[in-house]
């Protein structure tokens, strides 16, 4: 629209997620993790996920499938339609307005497949995999309460490795695609307690 300047929907470069794995039997692994609702740079997030997971090995050499699915639900609070910059600036349409807290809850749902293999004798773990996303996101614009509402379903593509330089100890790095919309990069430490 005129008069209306870009809406800012990067406003973290990154975030902490802390997750928690238990393992249950008949060898599936359940995640859960959630972000607080602590308010940092404007956003405030309260998202929940939750996975279930089952893996295969496929013989002698560490190969492994695994099949996952997972969903992620809750609220993300910003000033994503005018934030401190636009209020400010007298040829937008927010100008003069206060900061927006617009909502938005992403509502994903989803499952992949990996394909996972260990080399090095097991101190490099290097996956790739794939999977399916239905994804319906709503939005809400906090000054008017419009609301932006759709449904989508995107395949994803991924891949990372993982580094294990002690027993229970791995350090990852993974590219995730949906490459109709973006591409993400992850970071991930796991430390695993054995009894």
């Amino acid at each position: 629209r005129p008069g209306k300047g870009p809406e800012h929907t990067d406003l973290l470069f990154a975030f902490p997620r802390p997750r928690v794995a238990i393992g249950l039997p008949l060898g599936l692994l359940v995640e859960a993790s959630w972000v607080p609702p602590v308010r940092l740079n404007g956003v405030k997030a309260d998202l929940f996920g939750v996975s279930i997971a089952r893996s295969f090995g496929l013989g002698a050499g560490g190969t492994v499938l695994a099949f996952r699915g997972h969903t992620t639900l809750g609220t993300i609070r910003a000033p994503i339609t005018c934030d401190e910059e636009a209020i400010l600036d007298s040829g937008s349409e927010c100008f003069g307005q206060p900061v927006s807290n617009d909502r938005f809850r992403p509502n994903i749902f989803g499952g992949d497949v990996t394909l996972g293999f260990q080399v090095a004798n097991g101190a490099l773990r290097p996956y790739v995999g794939g999977g399916l996303n239905v994804l319906h996101p709503r939005f809400v614009v906090s000054s008017t309460l419009q609301k932006v509402e759709v449904n989508l379903t995107r395949g994803v593509l991924f891949g990372g490795v993982g580094w294990a330089p002690t027993a229970g100890l791995e350090l990852a790095g993974e590219v995730y695609s949906a490459p109709a919309d973006a591409v993400t990069g992850r970071v991930t430490v796991r430390y695993e307690f054995r009894e």
